[in-house]
């Protein structure tokens, strides 16, 4: 309950006067970590130590930072409006249930992976190095009759993980398009805000930040950029085929932004991180929202007219494909009237 701000002032100036904390919350019947926590914040106070925010604290802070940013883009879009709000909210809730249930399922399930496979291949160097196969080795055969089984462990583990990576992204695609770019937004997000405790020595950070840290920020700005710049089977959607076109030239503009980001931060090292940060929030939720239609976000030059370049060689591909499918049938069907007489 809500105690008057003159009791905490009084109760605490006890405190602080001499009187302990149990004295204080007999007296006053003022529950006693209520009263410690008054005093201690009071400490803090005069000896302007800096305490640190609870998890609550953070969480609501957090909010509150995205709430901002939702509305700075929603009027810069021009979609201010309450629909767009509790869509962005639904989404960002999906969107973080869907990467919960990843982090339960596939991160376990690939740790399960990587050990069977280690137990797997300690089992086979055992029986190649002390056991004895259960039919005898042909002669010369020995070294072969050793190898295989280690290899097949692991051509069958990747065959697996294989599997296992194209079923969760399934999964991923029909929980909610653009899920997986959402978290690798959240992500990269995440990663940049770390890199200032690499920063204490060295003022343009990026090259000093480690190589691993680097490569993880690059290839999750590449995961995001992928996912944005192409097209989506999964998610129709749309009225018109020109509806769908303008979406993904929207997105591939925006895509465009992510690869500026990379080459910013490579070339800008830490005085770009704040700006990385708000053109990457700017994004989750447009991203969130659907619409990528965000003319003042900053672009890669030539990076849209190179995903049109990917696109026109798939076509290009599937085209030859489909040509050769329908040169391979018609050879088939002469050879078939010519030789073999089928249709005679």
């Amino acid at each position: 309950m809500p105690y008057p701000e003159e009791l905490k002032a009084e109760l605490t100036a006890r405190v602080l006067a001499g009187e302990t904390v149990s004295e204080v919350s007999r007296q006053s019947k003022v529950p006693r970590s209520t009263i410690a926590r008054w005093t201690s914040a009071a400490y803090d106070d005069i000896f302007d130590i800096e305490r640190k925010p609870t998890a609550a604290e953070r969480r609501r802070l957090e909010q509150e930072t995205f709430d901002r940013d939702v509305d700075r883009v929603l009027a810069r879009i021009g979609r201010d409006d309450v629909h767009a709000r509790a869509a962005i909210r639904t989404r960002r809730r999906m969107a973080n249930i869907a990467r919960l249930a990843y982090t339960l399922t596939y991160v376990p399930l690939m740790w399960l992976m990587v050990a069977l496979f280690w137990l797997m291949l300690f089992v086979v160097a055992l029986v190649a190095v002390f056991g004895r196969f259960t039919e005898p080795i042909p002669p010369g055969q020995e070294i072969l009759a050793r190898v295989v089984p280690s290899v097949a462990v692991i051509v069958a583990y990747y065959l697996v993980k294989t599997t296992i990576d194209l079923l969760i992204t399934a999964l991923w695609e029909l929980t909610g398009p653009f899920t997986l770019c959402f978290g690798a937004l959240d992500n990269v997000q995440r990663h940049i805000r770390a890199l200032p405790q690499h920063d204490a020595i060295f003022t343009r950070a990026w090259s000093s930040v480690p190589r691993s840290d680097r490569d993880t920020i690059v290839g999750t700005l590449r995961v995001v950029e992928r996912q944005l710049s192409r097209h989506r089977l999964l998610y129709p959607g749309f009225a018109t085929w020109g509806a769908r076109g303008a979406q993904i030239r929207q997105r591939r503009r925006v895509a465009s932004t992510v690869a500026l980001i990379e080459v910013n931060l490579s070339n800008h090292g830490s005085a770009y991180y704040e700006e990385a940060l708000q053109l990457l929030r700017s994004i989750e939720i447009l991203t969130l929202l659907r619409d990528w239609n965000d003319r003042s976000l900053p672009v890669l030059e030539g990076a849209e007219e190179r995903y049109r370049g990917w696109l026109q060689t798939i076509a290009a591909l599937v085209w030859a494909t489909l040509v050769f499918a329908i040169a391979a049938a018609s050879l088939y069907f002469q050879v078939a009237v010519d030789v073999w007489g089928v249709f005679e």
